[in-house]
């Protein structure tokens, strides 16, 4: 059973425990990663330590051929050195190419705001 058109370039969003219904087809398109095209994760959260699966996403997924995971929490933490700042905003930041198919879950007020940011990019 496939959960996507072959070839399809997909585009993960997730913010906070948002991520947790989504890690099952993240490890099943990633699993069945040559009938994909290109895949994009966003995840983002409130800290570093409410990031879900950190191990798994910094030790597994990032690691894979044609994966591009992008993280961030919403404020700064000393021990942290990647992105800071909101789901939303990071979406507009990157620029994402909008032909991707998004599968998107989290706090609704993030969603409402993300898909203002995707409409934007077009």
């Amino acid at each position: 059973m496939a959960f996507f058109r072959k070839g399809q370039n997909l585009l993960f969003i997730a913010g906070g425990i948002g991520l947790a219904p989504l890690r099952s087809v993240i490890n099943y398109v990633l699993d069945k990663r040559e009938n994909y095209g290109s895949v994009e994760i966003l995840y983002g959260s409130r800290s570093m330590q409410d990031l879900v699966g950190l191990d798994e996403i910094q030790n597994d997924w990032s690691k894979r051929d044609g994966v591009d995971v992008y993280l961030t929490i919403d404020r700064e933490q000393p021990e942290w050195d990647g992105h800071v700042g909101f789901v939303p905003n990071y979406v507009k930041e990157l620029g994402f190419d909008t032909s991707k198919t998004v599968v998107m879950c989290g706090p609704t007020i993030m969603i409402k705001f993300t898909l203002g940011g995707l409409m934007e990019l077009g």
